[in-house]
């Protein structure tokens, strides 16, 4: 019996450690401890060579379980990263695009909406001083009344008294002659000035709307900049979201059988030191504490810890709220309320941004949009 156990061991150890690999998953444990409890109950010793093959198996099986939960270990800390760090490139983007593209397309409205009140003074106040007296008459039209002698004439008084009503006369015609030229001076110099201001308004306007459509250009690549960013954000998290919960499953599945499979490895080592002790009484007094239970808050003393092959998780409570080394943060926000409307929804974008604009005296110009919708 005992040749046939010390065979059969032999021949598990050979197909579970083939060579020098040791595969990343610690298996045959449990199987291997059966048939060592097996030998310990029959009281029959292996060869050395077995008990070599065997203590040497167990030390590799210790080496890939560890090897193992160190691995899981550092993947369970970068998967809490990744999902932080989803977080912490969304805020360093937004920071980036408050900086490089609402700023400026904040700066480039309050610019413009200044120009639309320039424009609206200049309607308001120059264009209608200069060209809204529809009293002053157009030039030419006071000459009529006068002849062509009555302008030219030259009013002489030869000092005879019957000459006195025929000189007044003649200084009447002048006089309102002289009133005539400086009245068609008034209306040359209004229609002047009204031509000037309407030049002005007029300029005026065309910088306006250039300052629209470089606003709204600008609108438009914050608008466009925040979808992206929104977008990517999403992405980046609910995939690094996804990979954690994975990976807390398989951790689930796994942190058992790390504890099952630690405690078998201690007891083979434990009876692969009794059967070296090569004292018969030694080892009937010692292979009964090979049976060791696990280390708990009840058992203390002469157990076997697991702690080597635990592992700290963030409780369920705490995952996705706040974000700290072990356990994920909530998704950080990404609000679209300052660039909704943007400019290719023209009536809202219009509504919204240019509502203090005078559109009788400052119309905007509702015929270019910079962008297409997001």
């Amino acid at each position: 019996m005992a040749s046939s156990l010390s065979s059969l061991v032999f021949a598990v150890l050979i197909a579970t450690c083939s060579g020098n690999a040791v595969q990343s998953k610690v298996t045959g444990v449990q199987a291997m401890l059966e048939m060592v409890e097996e030998l310990a109950r029959q009281e029959t010793e292996p060869t050395p060579d077995v008990i070599k093959k065997i203590s040497d198996w167990a030390g590799q099986m210790e080496v890939a379980l560890k090897d193992e939960h160190k691995w899981h270990t550092s993947e369970q800390a970068e998967k809490v990263s990744d999902v932080n760090k989803c977080n912490d490139v969304h805020n360093y983007n937004l920071t980036n695009i408050d900086a490089n593209f609402a700023k400026p397309a904040q700066q480039a409205g309050k610019d413009h909406l200044q120009c639309r009140v320039t424009e609206s003074e200049f309607f308001k106040t120059a264009l209608n001083n200069k060209c809204g007296d529809d009293s002053v008459p157009q030039a030419g039209t006071l000459r009529k009344t006068l002849t062509d002698a009555d302008v030219s004439e030259s009013c002489v008084f030869s000092g005879d008294a019957k000459d006195e009503k025929s000189m007044m006369d003649c200084l009447g015609r002048q006089n309102q002659h002289l009133c005539v030229l400086n009245q068609e001076k008034k209306v040359s110099d209004g229609v002047n000035g009204c031509t000037d201001a309407r030049k002005t308004t007029n300029d005026q306007r065309d910088k306006c709307n250039m300052e629209q459509h470089a606003y709204e250009a600008k609108f438009c690549q914050w608008s466009q900049e925040m979808h992206d960013t929104c977008r990517h954000h999403a992405t980046c998290y609910e995939s690094a979201k996804l990979a954690y919960m994975n990976h807390q499953k398989d951790l689930d599945n796994l942190i058992p059988r790390w504890t099952q499979d630690f405690v078998g490895i201690k007891r083979i080592s434990c009876f692969t030191g009794v059967w070296n002790t090569k004292d018969s009484a030694t080892m009937k007094a010692t292979k009964e504490s090979c049976d060791k239970p696990v280390c708990s808050q009840t058992v203390t003393t002469n157990c076997i810890n697991t702690a080597e092959v635990s592992l700290a998780r963030c409780p369920e409570s705490s995952r996705f709220t706040t974000a700290t080394a072990m356990c994920p943060g909530s998704m950080a926000a990404c609000s679209l309320a300052d660039v909704d409307p943007s400019p290719a929804d023209t009536t809202r974008f219009n509504d919204v941004h240019y509502k203090t604009v005078d559109k009788d005296s400052s119309p905007v110009d509702t015929n270019q949009k910079m962008c297409m919708p997001s």
